[in-house]
């Protein structure tokens, strides 16, 4: 009988599979937001053991922005998470990978907090504790996102910090859309209260002071719409770093695509040209 054969393959049993958990950004109905998803896993060519699922929340539309992002904090999306991760823990899933695009990363902190407990502490080393299967949440990463700076250094990154220990922000200096997310969000200040995909030269976040690595993606071109807001699908740079931090778990300083800024900063750029520089 004919038969298929794979030559020098092995199954690890030791390899628990590993969640990667999507979280879209506004206006990113479910259909839409699972081809985005898709677009960038078919780029990624990600190993079996990599399960990825899509949590799709009320995200709103064009004209409904204050509604999703109330809906973004809501109990009821906090819930509907905390019962989505008990859920995969108790089957078996003992490693969560988290990726939140622009408003996403809104929905992450809150949800966060109520299926804290769901994820171990960072040196804790066995699955159960007080009879609770409990999981790794192995990292966190956060692209072009929609979420306050004075947020997340205040609260967000020290909370988080309990559970993970490998946190990446992804931003673009140049990101249209977080423009006017800025302005929507702080209309009497102009927009002056900065989000965290635009701040890749806040102080507060190069410095090193925070465990988190910067990745400024302001100088890619390839596959950037002009608003410079979501290309994580479709740039082939960004998605074969991002396959690198899931896949092998290297911080920034170890992936050979990215070079840091300057020496006592936490911020890293692509090894590209800048969009300007040709042989003409």
């Amino acid at each position: 009988d004919k038969k298929l054969v794979i030559h020098n393959w092995r199954w690890n049993a030791d390899m628990p599979f590993e969640v990667l958990l999507f979280l879209p950004g506004f206006n990113n109905a479910c259909q839409y937001g699972t081809g985005v998803f898709s677009q960038f896993l078919a780029l990624g060519d990600f190993p079996p053991q990599v399960k990825p699922l899509l949590f799709s929340w009320p995200s709103g539309q064009i004209l409904t922005y204050y509604k999703a992002r109330k809906a973004a904090s809501s109990p009821e999306v906090a819930q509907s998470f905390t019962e989505l991760v008990a859920m995969l823990i108790q089957v078996g899933f003992k490693r969560f990978h988290i990726l939140t695009h622009s408003m996403g990363a809104r929905t992450w902190f809150s949800v966060y907090e109520a299926a804290k407990h769901l994820f171990l502490d960072v040196d804790a080393r066995e699955y159960h504790s007080g009879g609770q299967p409990r999981a790794h949440l192995v990292s966190v990463t956060l692209m072009n996102s929609e979420y306050p700076v004075r947020d997340f250094v205040g609260t967000g990154y020290h909370s988080l910090r309990e559970k993970c220990n490998h946190i990446t922000i992804y931003g673009n200096k140049k990101d249209g859309a977080l423009m006017w997310a800025q302005i929507f969000n702080d209309p009497q200040n102009f927009g002056a209260e900065k989000s965290l995909g635009k701040a890749m030269d806040d102080p507060s976040l190069s410095s090193g002071q925070l465990d988190v690595d910067v990745i400024d993606t302001t100088l890619l071109a390839n596959n950037v719409h002009k608003t410079k807001h979501s290309y994580f699908n479709i740039n082939r740079e960004l998605v074969e770093d991002l396959r690198d931090l899931i896949v092998t778990q290297r911080r920034a300083k170890h992936r050979i695509r990215l070079r840091r800024v300057k020496r006592g900063t936490n911020v890293f750029v692509f090894m590209v040209a800048p969009p300007a520089l040709n042989n003409g």
